[in-house]
């Protein structure tokens, strides 16, 4: 999946319409890199909103997966961790009540090379 870097979820540093394809480009990465998943408690975690919700892609999500976190980088909410894959694994977490779950952590400098400038803007919602 595509996380968007625009709007308040711009980095100070790459101005304009930015993307990371989290998947596959960052998930085969972290498969050959071999790191391990660390548990991360969710109020630590900077994630855009899902409104609405599509009905079909959380009936969908997979929570044996974990998500992508960014450690200390740039977030509209000043989170330790800023969430770039797992929205919808992440809110099925929490409605089944749990607290913390398993996410892939990397750190700014891991995926400043995924970062890529986009073509054209992403309309707001």
């Amino acid at each position: 999946m595509r996380h968007v870097l625009e709007w308040e979820w711009e980095l100070p540093e790459y101005p304009g319409p930015h993307a990371i394809d989290a998947y596959p480009d960052v998930y085969n990465w972290i498969l050959v890199k071999h790191i391990d998943p660390e548990v991360i408690k969710f109020d630590d975690i900077a994630v855009k909103s899902l409104n609405p919700v599509n009905p079909t892609r959380y009936m969908n999500a997979n929570t044996q997966y974990p998500g992508i976190l960014v450690k200390y980088i740039h977030n509209p909410h000043n989170k330790p961790y800023r969430m770039i894959d797992g929205r919808y694994r992440l809110e099925k977490q929490k409605r089944n009540g749990n607290t913390e779950g398993l996410f892939y952590v990397l750190t700014y400098d891991q995926i400043k090379p995924f970062i890529f400038k986009l073509k054209a803007p992403i309309e707001k919602r």
